[in-house]
């Protein structure tokens, strides 16, 4: 396999968003490693095929024909409750919510034993979709590997794990595994279940990865093509960029104080002194020890309509007439108006670009694991249930959207 891109790794990211994997994103700043294998076969997802049914299972399933007639029987609210079957293998209700496991245990003693099952129930629905999608995606990983290729990339993750534990050490600032295990143990974590993430990570990045080279860029002809078809997204309404004299009424000891003020600045004002000078001078402002200057400001945004319509009306150099704001007295001087316009095209046709990869990155992905679904023999203990049916329907409608996006590369 080659060295898995950045992108693959947000690819895996995007689609393995368990909160455990959040942790690990979070501590480890979550940097694309590298595995391979010789002769790596990982390509296009192989026809699925019932474990029951495989003459000689590969090397992904190979420890699982033990297991491969788990059923669904009544919800005990055990953790080895089966929620899935994914192609005959058993997804326990453990491997969905064992990042909640603490905190649903802490509820349990609080409720009931029927309304506990109904609401743990009720959350492993809520992620029983992605974690399929997981199970999916390294099945097919795994599917495409010889087990001595198997082995080889387990090797290289076992390495490459060591390696994230000393970064984890690091991050945590803790000296031994032992400490790690306590401060991951406080979070509800362990490190054998951070190692599993890992793996996983890396293999479905791998996987995607290999997927998402094949996207194509944007040409030049489609970001202008968005560009214009966005134009109202692109446009500029006018705003000002102006200074003020501000003289409140509370700081001179009311309103005749502070006109008195105002009729020493203008005095001032027409015997030829800057505005500079007159805001350094008189000014009580929030802005004065910047010169009273305020940035480009949108019309919609300056709460006075009198002092708006100034702003928006004389030409910039010139100073407004007195304005009374009901609590000061105010001058205002333009110093620039920007009209209505257009964001050119050179400033956003990078954001443009990587807005449609982004997509086509998505879209792809959705197509990829849309496919693995079909193709896969997948029952659930909530086949029946209207939250998952609800669920479902979403997704198929979400894959028709996907679908009908256009293509991906």
């Amino acid at each position: 396999m080659r060295r898995l891109e950045a992108n693959a790794d947000r690819a895996a990211t995007v689609l393995l968003g368990t909160a455990t994997a959040a942790l690990l994103a979070a501590a480890a700043g979550c940097a694309g490693a590298g595995i391979t294998a010789d002769n790596p076969v990982v390509g296009p997802a192989p026809p699925r095929m019932r474990v029951a049914q495989a003459e000689q299972p590969p090397a992904s399933r190979a420890q699982s024909s033990d297991i491969v007639n788990v059923g669904f029987e009544t919800s005990t609210g055990e953790w080895s409750d089966v929620a899935a079957r994914v192609d005959g293998l058993p997804i326990f209700v453990a491997d969905v919510v064992e990042a909640e496991r603490p905190q649903i245990e802490a509820a349990r003693a609080q409720m009931p034993p029927e309304v506990f099952i109904e609401q743990r129930d009720g959350l492993v629905i809520k992620k029983l979709a992605t974690h399929i999608e997981q199970e999916l995606i390294l099945a097919a990983v795994k599917d495409s590997l010889t087990t001595e290729q198997m082995d080889a990339v387990q090797t290289q993750l076992d390495g490459l794990f060591d390696e994230h534990l000393e970064k984890l050490k690091g991050n945590f600032k803790v000296n031994s595994l032992a400490e790690l295990e306590a401060r991951l143990m406080a979070e509800g974590m362990s490190i054998s279940q951070l190692r599993r993430v890992f793996d996983n990570r890396q293999l479905a990045g791998q996987y995607l990865g290999l997927k998402l080279q094949k996207i194509r860029p944007a040409t030049r002809a489609e970001i202008m093509e968005r560009y214009e078809a966005a134009a109202e997204d692109y446009s500029l309404p006018s705003d000002v960029k102006w200074q003020q004299m501000w003289v409140s009424y509370e700081a001179h000891g009311g309103r005749d104080g502070a006109l008195g003020v105002l009729r020493q600045a203008v005095a001032d004002l027409k015997a030829g002194e800057t505005f500079d000078v007159i805001v350094g001078r008189y000014s009580d402002g929030a802005k004065k020890e910047t010169g009273g200057v305020w940035d480009y400001t949108l019309r919609t945004s300056l709460a006075n309509a009198e002092t708006a319509e100034e702003l928006f009306t004389i030409p910039p150099g010139q100073v407004s007439r007195p304005i009374d704001t009901g609590n000061a007295f105010l001058l205002a001087r333009v110093i620039d108006r920007r009209p209505d316009r257009q964001v050119p095209f050179g400033e956003v046709q990078d954001d443009i670009a990587a807005a449609i990869s982004q997509e086509r990155r998505r879209r792809m992905i959705s197509q990829t694991v849309q496919e693995l679904w079909d193709q896969a023999d997948i029952k659930t203990r909530y086949d029946e249930d209207p939250r998952w049916l609800a669920l479902m329907e979403a997704r198929q409608e979400s894959a028709i959207a996907a679908a009908a996006g256009g293509d991906s590369g």
